[in-house]
């Protein structure tokens, strides 16, 4: 706490609530960060962020500007 090594922020724009997207991937990083990989029970959540497309969910409306 007092000299900390790290610090993480995550912001996935157009993602909507943090605990969608941003706090899964946040987990992973400290995971890999603390463990070197990715665990075998972690890895749908690596793969379901990896398959994310979030351009999509984007209304015309904001793409035009």
């Amino acid at each position: 706490k007092d000299d900390p090594k790290i610090a993480i922020a995550v912001y996935v724009e157009n993602a909507g609530f943090g605990a969608t997207y941003a706090a899964p991937v946040a987990s992973l990083m400290i995971e890999k960060y603390l463990t070197g990989k990715i665990s075998r029970i972690s890895s749908w959540k690596e793969q379901r962020m990896m398959n994310l497309n979030l351009i999509d969910s984007i209304p015309d409306n904001e793409t035009q500007r």
